[in-house]
């Protein structure tokens, strides 16, 4: 018995594009001396996922505290030049 092969072409999906929100994200890093060693290489490799997972829209602020807080820089544009 031979089957014949028929070209079926791909469903298009219904489901509709939606835009993603912008967010405004605010990471506090503890920089007191108890973040040594492989405290503070688990501290960087979280901030790098958080920098590469932003897209162009959101912004990003960073607070550094050990005794007192002080703000690295207010909420930037995830842009190549920030």
């Amino acid at each position: 018995v031979k089957s014949k092969s028929s070209s079926v072409a791909p469903a298009k999906s219904k489901t509709p594009i939606l835009s993603k929100t912008a967010l405004d994200v605010v990471c506090i890093l503890d920089s007191s001396g108890s973040m040594q060693g492989t405290k503070m290489d688990s501290l960087k490799a979280a901030m790098r996922f958080v920098v590469s997972t932003l897209g162009p829209n959101d912004r990003l602020s960073v607070v550094s505290f050990n005794s007192s807080a002080t703000c690295m820089h207010h909420l930037l544009r995830m842009t190549d030049e920030n």
